[in-house]
């Protein structure tokens, strides 16, 4: 085709990048519903946590591991 190296190359190169955002778009879109679903979740959860007793609060606490509880003190940071 006598073409130089460095043309045959870009052209190579972004071939493999739209071959890439082929496959990226797609789970992005999908990462994208999955973090508004959250965020939903989180908002009513928001709602019902500021709603309960001190006791209520207290008892809940107490049946989380310190994992659960952590993720959860992350989780209420993002959206307070």
């Amino acid at each position: 085709m006598h073409m130089p190296l460095q043309e045959i190359k870009e052209i190579l190169d972004k071939k493999k990048m739209m071959a890439e955002d082929e496959i990226v778009m797609p789970l992005t879109e999908e990462v994208t519903v999955h973090m508004n679903q959250l965020q939903i979740e989180l908002s009513q959860l928001k709602y019902l946590l500021e709603n309960l007793t001190v006791e209520q609060k207290q008892k809940i606490i107490s049946q989380l591991t310190s994992h659960t509880s952590e993720l959860v003190q992350t989780l209420l940071s993002f959206i307070l």
